[in-house]
């Protein structure tokens, strides 16, 4: 039985929370019942028995992850995108990889870190620790339609661009743990595209999204954060705010 009422999804620290819930609040309808997320199974199984098929959920994706570790994901003023509905378009942003430099430094860090791992050395440590905050520094950090019945109204008439190739450890994440549960695969047959990762912004005219789309990019200021865990939420009615139930960590292998 698939619900409505509950996902697996990839939730931004609130702290690259502002930008994103400043065109929210304005623009989505579903502002108050979804917190910013990248859906990675929805629907998904309910949220019943107190919890008990959450809790065998969550099990079987903690060892599903096993060979997952985590990754980085950038949203700039090129991640903004749309989807084109029957009258409407949703705008969104397009989780992008670490490139260039920026992923060099971070996996050196990771490097030196293991290697100091279980050493009770705190000059080290603090050697480490230096080069983290030196790293970090220099980076910058700063639902679609419902329909009467508060459902999501997953398949997409049309898209208006090619969006071009994903994330690629977003993608293996998310098929990782959609192989767990076959029968939840709405996300990956929507479209002939398949799986398009995505953080909602909010719906608009079609005829006006790309001004939006315009005004909120010349304003953007790049986010960029870890993806360490994974979130099964639900809610009790359409018209309540999901909430987190159990969280996942990907750990650092």
């Amino acid at each position: 039985m698939k619900s409505y009422k509950s996902a697996v999804v990839i939730i931004p620290p609130e702290s690259v929370w502002q930008q994103i819930q400043d065109i929210r609040h304005v623009h989505d309808k579903a502002y108050d019942r979804w917190i910013p997320h990248i859906n990675l199974v929805y629907p998904f199984l309910p949220d019943v028995n107190a919890g008990d098929a959450f809790l065998e959920a969550s099990s079987t994706i903690e060892k599903a992850l096993s060979d997952i570790r985590p990754f980085r994901v950038r949203f700039t003023a090129d991640s903004s995108k749309s989807f084109r509905h029957s009258k409407k378009s949703t705008l969104w942003l397009k989780p992008l990889p670490l490139t260039g430099e920026k992923a060099d430094q971070i996996d050196e860090m990771e490097k030196g870190m293991h290697a100091i791992s279980g050493r009770d050395d705190s000059e080290h440590l603090d050697e480490i620790s230096a080069a983290a905050a030196d790293i970090s520094d220099n980076l910058v950090t700063a639902e679609r339609k419902i329909n009467k019945k508060g459902e999501t109204n997953n398949r997409l008439e049309s898209a208006d661009e090619n969006f071009g190739a994903p994330h690629p450890e977003l993608m293996k994440l998310q098929h990782v743990i959609e192989a767990q549960f076959p029968i939840f695969q709405d996300h990956s047959t929507m479209s002939e595209r398949g799986y398009t990762p995505h953080l909602s912004l909010g719906q608009f005219s079609t005829k006006r999204v790309n001004v939006y789309r315009e005004q909120f990019s010349e304003k953007w200021s790049d986010i960029e954060f870890e993806v360490d865990c994974v979130h099964l939420i639900s809610r009790y009615d359409f018209h309540d705010p999901f909430q987190i139930r159990k969280s996942i960590e990907i750990e650092q292998k």
